[in-house]
């Protein structure tokens, strides 16, 4: 009876232990996993973030593309804008022409006028003499004297200075008679010419305002195209410095999710040997106290028979003993250009005048020497080359030989529009230099762009 319960005991203590080992290893594996909670929480939130970041990335790419077509949209206006002004500073240089014709024409009526004035007051200069003359001798009685004249012969006398008087008198009226008109003549013709020269004028002002009304919508424009462009630069900058903000936050994230991962595996593996080793040790422990438990049995046992066994006794104790030494050892241990082409002649001067004037601004009416228009820089550079050239390209592309495109060589002026509203000078290697609108300077373009109507050699 005392050996069976001594071993329910020592079997008993044995199940305590080993229960005792295994939730101490739970313990330890489970507990990991509970701390782990926040790491998943952690990479969670990253991702989240991640989110919110591509979201704000995407909606970036969008402003940028509708800031890009607001642009082209504005580049599309500017450039409607600076046709109407290229055609309106046509209209300017053509009315200029038209009223200093005018001028001439006035200037010329007036001389007219001035000429007859002088005809007329000589004519009535002489019969002014006339008058006096018949006046002071009296014709009327010289009539009556021939008729009553005794003598024949001086009556005839008489009767032919009568009749030459009678002439005198009377070419003189005709010649008084035909100044006066042509007098009315002339100032009818200079009061035409000096109307058709306010017409002129009027016409001018009215295209000098629409061409001061054009060029502020123009300038407005193209300031509106300059803070787009700034606004695009200022977006694509933000863009960048947040990509690369976003890029160094997911790098920084990652890295930090893989730690923390790495972190749980090696908390985990630090668990898993933590219960091995106490479960081990649980089982060394049991085992010790089992050997014991059946070492006292043994004692017991021996002494309640009288001690005949003794010497056996003790050596089954001893080997007990031995035994649980054994069970006890088991245990587990990123300034302009010279011209250096292949001009000649009068050519030559040209293109070198057109390539000293690159990056000077675009001014409308202007020939030099630090602004020009289209048709001015092409005057100015012919000028140079001893041919003068009117400031109008519709003129301009009269006044010479008219070339075939494959015949254009350096110095020839190309011309663009329908009406012809633009004009530059070819340089060569399909290239022209002009001023091209307001806002912009003189600059090299391509020659033969889609409006391209001829070219012209000037003469």
């Amino acid at each position: 009876m005392q050996f069976r319960a001594g071993t329910l005991l020592l079997r008993r203590r044995a199940a305590l232990a080993v229960t005792a080992a295994l939730v101490l290893g739970a313990t330890l594996i489970v507990a990991p996993g509970a701390n782990a909670d926040p790491i998943h929480d952690k990479i969670a939130k990253t991702k989240a973030e991640i989110g919110a970041a591509q979201g704000r990335l995407d909606d970036l790419h969008q402003k940028i593309a509708d800031t890009q077509a607001r642009v082209s949209s504005v580049q599309g206006q500017l450039d409607a804008v600076t046709t109407r002004v290229d055609a309106a500073v046509e209209q300017y240089d053509a009315s200029r022409i038209s009223l200093a014709n005018a001028r001439r024409t006035a200037q010329a009526a007036r001389g007219a006028v001035s000429g007859a004035e002088h005809e007329l007051a000589a004519s009535r200069g002489a019969l002014d003499g006339l008058a006096s003359s018949a006046y002071r001798n009296g014709s009327t009685d010289q009539l009556a004297q021939l008729f009553l004249a005794a003598n024949p012969s001086d009556y005839l006398a008489r009767a032919g200075a009568l009749d030459q008087l009678a002439r005198g008198q009377a070419e003189t009226i005709h010649q008084v008679s035909v100044a006066r008109h042509d007098l009315d003549a002339k100032r009818s013709a200079a009061d035409e010419a000096v109307g058709v020269e306010q017409h002129v004028a009027d016409q001018l002002a009215s295209v000098k305002a629409r061409i001061e009304a054009d060029l502020h919508s123009q300038q407005q424009l193209l300031a509106s195209v300059q803070q787009s462009q700034q606004q695009l630069e200022q977006m694509a900058t933000a863009q960048a410095a947040q990509a690369t903000a976003l890029a160094t936050e997911l790098s920084h994230e990652v890295a930090q999710a893989a730690a923390q991962q790495r972190e749980i595996a090696a908390v985990r593996a630090r668990a898993l040997a933590q219960a091995q080793q106490a479960l081990a040790a649980a089982k060394v422990a049991a085992g010790r106290r089992a050997a014991a438990a059946r070492a006292a049995v043994l004692t017991a046992a021996s002494s309640a028979a009288g001690g005949r066994d003794t010497g056996g006794g003790g050596g089954d104790n001893a080997g007990g003993g031995g035994g649980a030494v054994q069970d006890g050892g088991a245990a587990p241990a990123a300034p302009a250009p010279a011209y250096k082409g292949s001009a000649t002649g009068r050519g030559a001067a040209a293109v070198a005048y057109a390539y000293a004037q690159l990056g000077k601004p675009y001014q409308w009416g202007a020939d030099g020497p630090g602004t020009f228009d289209c048709s001015g820089l092409t005057l100015m550079a012919w000028r140079q080359a001893g041919v003068s050239l009117t400031h109008f390209s519709q003129a301009q592309r009269g006044e010479g030989a008219q070339i075939s495109q494959s015949a254009v060589r350096p110095g020839d002026l190309v011309f663009f529009g329908s009406p012809i509203h633009h004009v530059g000078i070819y340089v060569g290697n399909g290239q022209m230099i002009s001023a091209p609108h307001t806002g912009d300077v003189v600059k090299l373009q391509s020659a033969f762009r889609s409006d391209y109507v001829g070219a012209t050699r000037p003469a």
